[in-house]
């Protein structure tokens, strides 16, 4: 994520926003460029303006904060997902032999078990 500086200054110098912009930074800068219309027009006095600034930013960095949050989490998910992929596989193999003796249904659970406490982060 950018700075708000950056956004800023890119709403005070171009027309339009960069093209490698997110979501998150294009709602800021259109919404600063509003607000710099708006105050250029003098449809609203400074003191207006700059307490929506203000309220702009609060958005912008606390919309950032939980994009954040949640990314880390879908991060964690697709990581547990993956560590337990081989495992999951084995356990197919081996739920779809033949031969299920006592030792292969102790592996099984074994492998189970492992998969439960990498995906829900415990010990099971």
């Amino acid at each position: 994520m950018r700075e708000r500086k950056e956004i800023e200054k890119d709403a005070l110098k171009l027309e339009n926003p960069p093209n490698d912009y997110n979501l998150l930074e294009l709602h800021c800068f259109l919404a600063l460029k509003q607000l710099l219309i708006m105050y250029w027009n003098k449809q609203i006095s400074s003191e207006s303006a700059s307490k929506i600034k203000q309220q702009i930013f609060a958005d912008y960095e606390k919309r950032c904060k939980e994009f954040d949050f949640w990314t880390s989490i879908f991060r964690e998910q697709v990581e547990a997902s993956n560590r337990t992929s081989f495992l999951r596989n084995e356990l197919r193999k081996k739920w779809k032999s033949n031969e299920v003796t006592e030792t292969t249904m102790a592996e099984m659970l074994d492998m189970a078990l492992e998969i439960i406490s990498i995906m829900y982060k415990e010990e099971f």
